[in-house]
């Protein structure tokens, strides 16, 4: 599945998100095509897309959809369906609303997944590379293009 950026800008979207937002812009290019790595909704209910920003370290963010529109509605060959329930948050009481996954397994099925690779953890770190490479590939999207991507930012 493939997104272009329409707009980075918090102000113009119609439903709040609170994931992300520093000085009222995302990391984002208007114009610009992003793979999709998953599908995910806000925990106030917003969907959302996981895929790497233009600052892409080793980590996918969470980003509103309407952002984007869709350039390439194909679902990944990798990804699943997963339901999370709801569940509480250690001691804190807070209760984290039950929510739809679609993504690679590991992904889904995980709550901590997403944190552990920004932590850069093993396992979860190369599986991540792993499903970034697979997905990259079946999306159109070489090793070198991205490396050339990046080297012409840099």
């Amino acid at each position: 599945m493939k997104v272009r950026c329409r707009t980075n800008r918090a102000a113009d979207l119609t439903t709040p998100w609170l994931i992300g937002l520093g000085d009222g812009s995302y990391e984002l290019t208007p114009g610009r095509e992003y793979v999709v790595y998953a599908l995910q909704w806000s925990a106030e209910g917003v969907p959302g897309y996981i895929l790497c920003h233009d600052g892409y370290g080793y980590y996918p963010l969470h980003y509103p959809a309407e952002l984007f529109e869709v350039t390439d509605p194909r679902s990944s060959q990798y990804w699943v369906v997963t339901f999370r329930p709801a569940r509480t948050l250690g001691s804190s009481g807070h209760v984290v609303l039950p929510e739809v996954v679609v993504g690679f397994p590991e992904w889904s099925a995980d709550w901590g997944f997403h944190y552990w690779v920004t932590e850069g953890r093993e396992p979860e770190l190369s599986t991540w590379q792993r499903y970034k490479r697979l997905i990259d590939e079946e999306s159109g999207i070489t090793e070198d293009a991205v490396r050339r991507e990046h080297e012409c930012r840099d």
